[in-house]
């Protein structure tokens, strides 16, 4: 199976990318791991779901769709005012370490705008959940689904416009 997945912020996941696009693309009822701004299990629930047999083994490529990007307020709402134009699309047979790369493109962009990182932000008018739990995707690198280390992440870049 091949994930498709857009580079995105996420109000209780922190991001939304190849691990959460498992997660909560692949089951049903998934209202239960962020129920309420502060009933909120997704930091554990995405890890959980993703390391099932099933999901795990079928899932061979993920392709992050980064041409557009969104920052904040996501995954839905006011998405429009927050985004800007990446121009980048990501593969990995890896979604830890497509996700971790894709955390790092968020906050990058976050602070150049003035706002805090993902793991440090708090709500506001477009962003409701008392915590972004992004910490899912190290804790996905904990249960062995990929790699989360950044020095052990092979990125290559390549520049199509010439």
């Amino acid at each position: 199976m091949v994930n498709l997945c857009v580079l995105k912020h996420h109000q209780s996941a922190g991001v939304t990318m190849a691990l959460k696009n498992m997660s909560h693309g692949l089951v049903n009822n998934v209202n239960r791991s962020h129920s309420s701004s502060t009933l909120n299990a997704c930091g554990t629930f995405i890890p959980t779901v993703v390391d099932h047999p099933i999901i795990r083994q079928k899932c061979v490529l993920h392709i992050l769709d980064a041409v557009k990007a969104a920052y904040h307020g996501g995954p839905g709402g006011r998405v429009g005012k927050y985004m800007w134009e990446h121009k980048t699309m990501y593969a990995a047979t890896d979604p830890v370490a497509l996700d971790r790369v894709g955390w790092k493109v968020i906050d990058a962009k976050r602070a150049e705008v003035g706002r805090e990182p993902i793991a440090l932000a708090k709500p506001d008018q477009d962003s409701r959940f008392l915590n972004m739990q992004v910490e899912h995707i190290e804790i996905a690198g904990a249960l062995g689904l990929g790699e989360f280390r950044d020095e052990a992440i092979d990125l290559r870049s390549f520049n199509l416009t010439s």
